[in-house]
């Protein structure tokens, strides 16, 4: 089977990842995408695994505090 297109084909590029003061849903994001988590000095961010997020601490929502610890386990 053949199939013909234009020749160009659309990509949407993910949205930069932006921390503030609460801790963002990130389930789903790819590990190249979370490096503004470890750009912000106050908080330590331990990774496990490799690919995808499929599990974070602490949940989506929660006020994030100077020396937290951020686990994001990854798929």
């Amino acid at each position: 089977e053949t199939v013909l297109h234009s020749g160009s084909v659309r990509i949407r590029l993910p949205e930069p990842l932006e921390v503030d003061s609460e801790m963002p849903d990130l389930l789903g994001t790819p590990k190249r995408l979370l490096m503004p988590l470890f750009q912000q000095g106050e908080l330590e961010v331990r990774m496990r695994g490799d690919g995808y997020v499929v599990a974070q601490n602490p949940p989506p929502g929660t006020a994030l505090e100077p020396g937290m610890i951020i686990e994001l386990y990854l798929e």
